[in-house]
């Protein structure tokens, strides 16, 4: 009998083993169908979208002016297409991709679960496109124009979209340890980076110190290291499931702003019922980091933890 606990723990990481080694080997390939709709649908509500109200702050002082310090250095090569309009233009455009990406990126979570396309699934999708597009992650990137759609896009068409999701590394290196066709090419592609760029990572690195004054940033150089620890409890038991793995690895990031999170939005497709809604409600709590300062913004982190909760096994995402 004193050995069962030990045969139960062997038990348990056996099958966590087998499930890293299935989904790992997994091979994906890009969704050039998805990736097609999100731009055609880009360029269809660019005219409707340039009439918004938006402030484009993060666009015009940092990326309309080439000002790359804080991203990676191929930024300007990935961002090319709007960076070569004028900067309302380019603005508005950053902001259709961001409204089709998030569409498309979660439908096609909807449509994958149930297997076809049917007119109950369609208006699922609907409502869970409609879900997504109104949480604080959306709205903040309408408003200030950050780069987050392009990464979100990459996944689309990963392993061929690792340039763009690694634009935000603190969260997109997390996807691509979910599978090992990914990892691939991220490790070719950044062998290629250090080779043009040299030692790029070491000077991104060096303006997290900038980075982590904002009033809104909540990564653990502002909460503390507790949620390292945390972190390092959640990813022993994440399944090689990309937004699940993000979801725990968030908790590694010294720098968290509230539109970051806007790549975990199609998690709203991969459950139902009445945990779409609490996955919703959650994402809400990003708003907390605008409105409050101190340990208040730990709140924020809810929404990480359930993304993790309701994806850290099969069984939770079909509940």
């Amino acid at each position: 009998m004193s050995f069962l606990p030990i045969q139960v723990l062997t038990s348990q990481l056996g099958a966590w083993q087998r499930q890293w080694n299935e989904g790992w080997m997994k091979p994906e390939r890009p969704d050039w169908r998805s990736a097609v709709a999100a731009l055609t649908g880009a360029i269809l509500i660019w005219p409707l979208v340039d009439r918004l109200p938006m402030l484009g702050f993060d666009w015009r002082v940092y990326f309309w002016a080439r000002d790359f310090q804080q991203y990676p250095p191929w930024t300007e090569w990935a961002l090319a297409p709007l960076l070569a309009l004028p900067w309302r233009l380019g603005l508005s455009g950053l902001n259709a991709l961001l409204l089709t990406t998030v569409a498309i990126a979660v439908s096609r979570e909807v449509y994958l679960k149930a297997g076809r396309i049917t007119s109950s699934t369609t208006s699922e999708a609907l409502g869970c496109v409609l879900l997504a597009l109104f949480t604080p992650p959306v709205m903040i990137l309408l408003w200030v124009g950050n780069i987050e759609a392009v990464a979100m896009f990459g996944m689309l068409i990963m392993p061929v979209g690792v340039a763009w999701v690694l634009l935000k590394p603190h969260l997109g290196l997390w996807a691509v340890l979910s599978r090992r066709s990914w990892m691939i090419w991220a490790a070719a592609f950044g062998i290629v980076t250090l080779v043009v760029w040299q030692l790029w990572p070491m000077r991104v690195l060096g303006t997290v110190s900038e980075r982590i004054q904002h009033p809104s940033a909540f990564g653990w150089a502002s909460l503390g290291w507790p949620m390292i620890l945390l972190g390092i409890l959640l990813l022993f038991r994440t399944p090689p499931e990309p937004l699940a793995l993000m979801a725990a690895g968030c908790f590694f990031s010294p720098f968290l702003m509230p539109q970051h999170f806007v790549l975990f939005l199609p998690a709203l497709g991969k459950v139902r019922g009445g945990r779409r809604l609490v996955l919703w409600a959650a994402a809400w709590l990003l708003i907390i980091p605008l409105m409050f300062d101190g340990w208040a913004k730990c709140l924020a982190l809810v929404f990480p933890l359930v993304v993790w909760w309701m994806l850290q096994s099969p069984l939770a995402a079909q509940k």
